[in-house]
């Protein structure tokens, strides 16, 4: 395979993992050759947008409002079209190479499966949810953190934000 086409390949696999995870993708602006933000720049605000999602996700069940709920799936939608800008300042990078981006689409695809698990449970106003997805949306993060330096990520990295989940919360009590 040639290198263009991998990318090419790569960058559509990835579009696509975003697209079915529910947000809408224009294949024009990401072939275009307009002006891309600087890596750093959009990782900087998924980490913001992702500090503004466990925001809600960390509130009391008791003081969860329709409002929360329909910000939650605004919110992830939000970081779902940084996730896809991420991904086009990737591709446009042609110092890449096929097996990295092979791999860093698999990490974009789990971010995908993520966003989605978050949007589901805010559209069916379930909170009672969020805590365990607050673990997968971090790894998933840090996981795709890990492809980059840190020079590239302008020294920020999710494992630093606050209430980063590191380990998944303990099994709720049998109530037997």
């Amino acid at each position: 395979m040639t290198r263009p086409l991998t990318r090419s390949l790569v960058l559509s696999i990835a579009l696509a993992a975003l697209l079915a995870a529910g947000g809408a993708c224009s294949r024009k602006a990401a072939e275009s050759g307009a002006a891309r933000r600087p890596t750093a720049a959009v990782w900087t605000d998924i980490l913001a947008q992702r500090d503004a999602i466990h925001a809600i996700m960390a509130k009391d069940l008791e003081d969860v409002t329709h409002d929360d709920c329909a910000q939650l799936g605004a919110d992830s939608r939000k970081l779902e079209d940084l996730m896809r800008e991420l991904t086009a300042s990737v591709a446009a990078d042609k110092s890449q190479t096929e097996g990295h981006l092979r791999a860093l689409s698999d990490a974009l695809g789990l971010v995908g499966q993520t966003l989605n698990a978050v949007r589901e449970s805010a559209l069916a106003e379930a909170p009672g949810k969020w805590v365990k997805l607050r673990f997968p949306l971090d790894q998933s993060l840090r996981t795709v953190e890990t492809y980059f330096s840190a020079d590239e990520l302008g020294g920020q990295s999710v494992v630093h934000r606050p209430d980063f989940e590191t380990s998944p919360p303990p099994e709720a009590l049998s109530p037997v």
